[in-house]
């Protein structure tokens, strides 16, 4: 996993993030799928992943009631703080949280 420095600008090539709205969100997600193969990071840019994509979506907003949304391949993010693996991140104007897992390929933009 690469580890992500505050006020640094990153970018994910191969993969759609997913965007949790709050950290709670992300922490609570993280504690009901622990043990499981889940991949909570992101998902590939493919047909299928773009399934996987809805699919996440929307059984995350019926069990918690909470909206989760994607970062497009290659679009950058400010990191503004990290611990452990989740991070909150700036894209455009509003704040989300990421799951930084070691297979994601984050990318630092320099």
């Amino acid at each position: 996993m690469l580890p992500l420095e505050v006020g640094k600008l990153y970018s994910c090539s191969k993969y759609f993030l997913v965007l949790y709205p709050d950290k709670e969100t992300a922490v609570a997600i993280i504690t009901r799928l622990q043990g499981t193969p889940q991949r909570l990071g992101g998902v590939e840019d493919t047909e299928a992943g773009r399934r996987r994509r809805n699919f996440f979506v929307n059984w995350w907003k019926k069990e918690l009631g909470k909206l989760l949304s994607f970062c497009d391949p290659r679009t950058p993010f400010l990191v503004l703080s990290a611990e452990d693996n989740i991070v909150e991140v700036l894209l455009g104007d509003k704040r989300h949280w990421i799951i930084n897992e070691d297979w994601i390929e984050l990318e630092e933009i320099r």
